[in-house]
């Protein structure tokens, strides 16, 4: 009696979540995005003339981090929330930011694992929820990189002998909207794809 208890006790005891379609090198990948993110930015600001790099140039940067970064994020909360339908929306925008420059033409690589993932994961939600936190991803993506491209201004500096005019800046405002629209992204693809667990049995 003592032993059926204990082992009971042991199953109950070491069964735990596991997010749905969970992999350890999906949470690399998007580490690497992420860290993808952060370098293009700072190659974006330090790629400013001297006199042009200031708090706003510097914003504009991080806005373009973020932008590239944000398939990355997708893909831990895809990876580690069960949300696995968000993996595709995640390698459309990357392939979709891959054709940006030679820079970024690497993220297609990232693209390619991501939808293989997808393809060999376990259906997430409904189809309906799938198709919409797609859309809104791939969206707010295409709005975030339009601000980017579009949302400039032409801006003028001068220290000492030497100005320097650009046509491409970033002002404030458009970096503010870029990081409003990824976030809302995020949250309502999150929203619209709901997490999936499954129990998982550990060991005594």
């Amino acid at each position: 009696m003592t032993d059926e208890h204990s082992a009971v006790t042991c199953s109950t005891a070491t069964t735990r979540l596991r997010p749905v379609g969970h992999a350890r090198w999906v949470d690399a990948v998007g580490l690497l995005l992420i860290l993808a993110g952060v370098g293009l930015g700072i190659i974006r600001f330090l790629g400013e003339d001297p006199v042009a790099r200031n708090p706003e140039s510097g914003t504009a940067a991080v806005a373009l981090g973020v932008l590239v970064a944000t398939p990355g994020i997708l893909c831990l909360i895809a990876n580690r929330t069960g949300r696995t339908p968000l993996l595709l929306p995640a390698a459309i925008v990357l392939a979709l930011l891959s054709t940006l420059s030679p820079a970024t033409l690497p993220l297609i690589i990232g693209a390619v694992a991501l939808a293989w993932r997808w393809v060999r994961s376990p259906p997430g939600a409904s189809r309906w929820r799938s198709a919409a936190g797609a859309a809104l991803v791939v969206a707010g993506a295409i709005g975030a990189a339009a601000l980017l491209l579009f949302g400039t201004t032409t801006r003028s500096f001068v220290a000492g002998n030497h100005a320097d005019t650009t046509t491409g800046w970033i002002p404030w405002s458009t970096s503010i909207a870029v990081f409003t629209v990824l976030a809302v992204t995020i949250v309502a693809a999150c929203a619209a794809v709901p997490p999936r667990s499954v129990l998982s049995p550990g060991r005594c």
